[in-house]
């Protein structure tokens, strides 16, 4: 059962050491960032009523809305306050500032630290995602340089929405043909109404050519990237798996560059003079992560420097704690897939509470391709500790929990 687990001792720098259970159990899901819905509603209304902060939002989103600095001071000491005592964690902002976030001082230190970045891939084939943006072209030039007999293709995307993208994919293609490697271009169909339609349909072209030419996904993104996607899910109150973002593991695509910062990135394009085409989007307020790059991010540092180092951190964390409860299923649970969905014995479960259940019903369901929210997460917690064979529960979009005699068989929707 989840309890026999060992816990896993951990220390970041700047960090006292953290006992985390596998796979935490009632520990971080009963801390409110973790596992937001676990909240004293109660203590939250009161605590919002002071501020005269709207209870339906979390704080960060109403203190954005307060003239200069006062409110992002208030939500910058918020989050801190908050999140790192409920997870037993004494952060050094310093130190963590100067771990993680130390500035790479010359162009040269930049283009070693690329290098160095792509030399640590294991040996692959590689699809490069490339959207003619100075990042991806950096992630171009590098791999052509330190890994170009591996590049299965470079793979662009126009998203449609204007001169700018069709510039893009044009000096993607330019740039593949001058370094003699294969490229393959995409573009959206019909009027996408938002940037997660954009973001899908961009995905879909990837994941189409990575599997036809049996390859890896490869993405520029960035430590800054990472950061950003912290912020964002804070802001929605996310659980531990969504905080860990893209260094979660397993992942099904490499990420070679997590670990460096956008200047970095941006060094090395001046050091070797890259071309790349700036997208113009890319300083719009109306999309929600420009607003965090330009905006929430820079008046946080300012209330509170080593904010982004402390969002880095947290995210780390989450990612380990993911991780441990991916073992703990793969090890003790030993869940087989089937053409339904996915199935579970009975027996090693039959002790846990709500809140264990609350832990693995995320990344069980995942693995059905199914995907549940919070308040699917609490149903079926509160379900599985009492269900008799022959019983069941719906999820959203038509899947089904059911209870056997010796199993726990989660069922895709019929299609």
């Amino acid at each position: 059962m989840l309890k026999s687990i060992a816990p896993r001792s951990l220390r970041a720098p700047g960090c006292v050491s953290v006992s985390l259970p596998l796979p935490l159990l009632g520990l971080l899901l009963r801390h409110g960032v973790l596992h937001p819905r676990q909240r004293d509603q109660e203590q939250r209304r009161q605590h919002h009523a002071k501020q005269d902060v709207d209870p339906g939002e979390p704080d960060v989103i109403a203190a954005h809305t307060e003239t200069g600095d006062e409110g992002t001071k208030r939500a910058a000491k918020g989050l801190f306050q908050v999140v790192a005592p409920q997870i037993g964690v004494q952060i050094s902002v310093k130190a963590l500032h100067g771990e993680y976030f130390s500035h790479v001082r010359t162009q040269s230190e930049a283009v070693t630290a690329v290098q160095g970045s792509l030399v640590a891939l294991p040996p692959g084939r590689w699809v490069l995602a490339v959207s003619g943006g100075r990042d991806s072209m950096v992630l171009l030039d590098a791999m052509a340089r330190e890994r170009g007999a591996e590049i299965a293709a470079v793979a662009t995307f126009d998203h449609g929405t204007g001169a700018a993208a069709k510039r893009a994919v044009e000096l993607v293609e330019r740039t593949g043909l001058r370094l003699e490697l294969p490229v393959v271009s995409g573009v959206m169909e019909g009027a996408a109404p938002n940037e997660a339609a954009w973001r899908a349909a961009r995905w879909r072209f990837l994941n189409s050519w990575a599997e036809e030419r049996r390859a890896t996904v490869v993405t520029a993104h960035t430590r800054d990237d990472q950061v950003e996607t912290v912020v964002i899910r804070l802001l929605r109150d996310a659980g531990p798996r969504g905080l860990a973002g893209m260094l979660a593991k397993p992942s099904t695509v490499a990420r070679p560059f997590l670990p460096l910062s956008r200047s970095t990135i941006g060094d090395y394009a001046s050091a070797e003079d890259i071309a790349f085409i700036e997208d113009p989007s890319n300083g719009s307020m109306v999309h929600q992560r420009n607003r965090v790059r330009h905006e929430l991010l820079p008046a946080f540092e300012r209330a509170q420097p080593g904010f982004a180092a402390w969002c880095w951190d947290i995210s780390a964390r989450a990612a380990s704690w993911r991780s441990s409860v991916v073992d703990y299923v793969n090890e003790v649970l030993q869940p087989v897939a089937s053409d339904q969905g996915l199935i579970l014995k009975a027996a090693p479960l039959r002790d846990l509470d709500s809140l264990d259940w609350a832990v693995l019903w995320p990344e069980l369901v995942a693995r059905a391709d199914v995907t549940m929210d919070w308040r699917g997460i609490e149903r079926a917690s509160a379900w599985a500790r009492h269900a008799k064979p022959g019983a069941g529960i719906p999820l959203a979009g038509g899947a089904v929990i059911e209870r056997t005699a010796s199993t726990f068989v989660i069922r895709r929707a019929a299609t």
